[in-house]
């Protein structure tokens, strides 16, 4: 195949799927904002919030036991936040994700009581088995079967960009913040305010989802 056969390719194919992009749902496109806001802030946690732990002076083996507590929260809450799910609709269940996640990292970036890292952790988990039982579902439902694959295909492209990006923010902001407020790099200030910028990518999820027209079951 001549070179100029596969860039011709390339431009139809790439065409064709921009064809279908801009046939996308307007509730998928919010949801798709939603995906990219709620990672972006997954992403800073990710680097971030363990060694905001340690750096408040608790051990390993209890940053290994909230964060064991959040993934085990998560799993045990999917199958009854299907049924909420069902019950409260797409929409709702996915704002009560929102608040949800949004609450519990608020409490839980503003606490040094284990007992209250551990109750936080744990509706954090449930937050998220929220989003992530609905999350499909409602791409199911806001697309046609044509589409399907590239809207699906669209939101893991969405979450791996914003995973990456949330990454690379929470490697250099808590510098960055520490010398905005002269505080020691690395210290606990420096992290807790990187978190803070996390959470308002969470707390900002919750508009594309206001602007959802929510189905009718």
């Amino acid at each position: 195949m001549s070179f100029d056969l596969l860039l011709m390719n390339l431009l139809l194919a790439g065409s064709g799927y921009a064809s279908k992009l801009r046939r996308f749902n307007p509730n998928a496109r919010k949801y798709l904002l939603f995906v990219f806001l709620t990672t972006l802030n997954a992403g800073i946690y990710g680097v971030i919030f363990n060694l905001y732990i340690l750096r408040l002076g608790f051990g390993e083996d209890f940053l290994g036991l909230i964060l064991s507590i959040s993934a085990t929260s998560m799993g045990l809450f999917s199958i009854p936040a299907a049924f909420v799910c069902d019950r409260l609709g797409r929409k709702r269940t996915l704002l009560l994700s929102s608040v949800l996640s949004a609450i519990s990292l608020f409490f839980l970036y503003n606490t040094t009581t284990p007992e209250l890292l551990v109750l936080f952790s744990l509706a954090s988990g449930m937050a998220s088995a929220l989003g992530l039982v609905t999350g499909s579902t409602f791409l199911l439902e806001n697309s046609t079967k044509e589409e399907r694959m590239y809207l699906f295909s669209m939101s893991s492209l969405i979450y791996t960009f914003s995973l990456l990006s949330g990454n690379m923010l929470g490697g250099f902001l808590p510098d960055i913040l520490a010398d905005l407020i002269s505080a020691q790099s690395g210290s606990a200030i420096s992290y807790r305010l990187t978190l803070y910028v996390s959470l308002v990518a969470t707390m900002a999820s919750l508009l594309p989802l206001a602007y959802v027209a929510e189905k009718n079951s």
